[in-house]
């Protein structure tokens, strides 16, 4: 969910440490930008960065989908993957979406939505509005173990990896969620 990279242009050594990374996996890999990963929250300038850039080579092997557009959704298999887009300074207080198609609805954000207060910027689970079954969060990039909310698992595993010079600290940390239980 975002914040791939600590700057919207990282250096070339960085890119390609993150590049190997999804070549090696196994699975589709789909993620949003986060504000790190663009210049001045502005989606319009994605295709102008490191993870754009990256994303775009990677597209051709079929490797990885990059969600960026607001209200964009995959399908895979009886699994919906919706988007929204982030807003700065204004948190998202709800995430609602038609739930007529697919068995499981699963949303990506990179927004100020936590499990707590966060310095009183966030939106805290239990006042956040969504019909999703899971909801998927980056921004903050400590994470937190997974939480069952009102029929909504909440997963912010915090930053995939942290993405910095001079050398990049690279333990991936990630989810796995079994989708035919949706409470387990």
């Amino acid at each position: 969910c975002g914040d791939i990279f600590d700057r919207h242009i990282p250096a070339i050594s960085t890119m390609n440490t993150f590049t190997n990374f999804v070549e090696g996996l196994n699975i589709p890999f789909i993620l949003c930008p986060g504000n790190h990963d663009l210049h001045g929250y502005n989606y319009k300038t994605l295709e102008t960065t490191g993870l754009g850039y990256t994303c775009k080579l990677l597209k051709v092997y079929n490797k990885i989908t990059l969600m960026k557009k607001n209200d964009e959704f995959i399908d895979v298999k009886n699994v919906r993957i919706h988007f929204k887009e982030t807003i700065d300074k204004n948190p998202m207080k709800e995430f609602i979406v038609d739930k007529t198609t697919n068995e499981i609805h699963i949303g990506l954000i990179h927004d100020m939505v936590y499990n707590e207060s966060f310095f009183g910027t966030a939106v805290e689970y239990k006042n956040f509005n969504t019909n999703l079954d899971m909801l998927f969060n980056g921004h903050i990039h400590r994470g937190h173990d997974p939480i069952y909310l009102n029929n909504t698992w909440f997963i912010n595993t915090g930053s995939v990896t942290r993405m910095y010079k001079p050398k990049p600290e690279f333990l991936p940390r990630y989810a796995i969620c079994d989708l035919k239980n949706k409470k387990e």
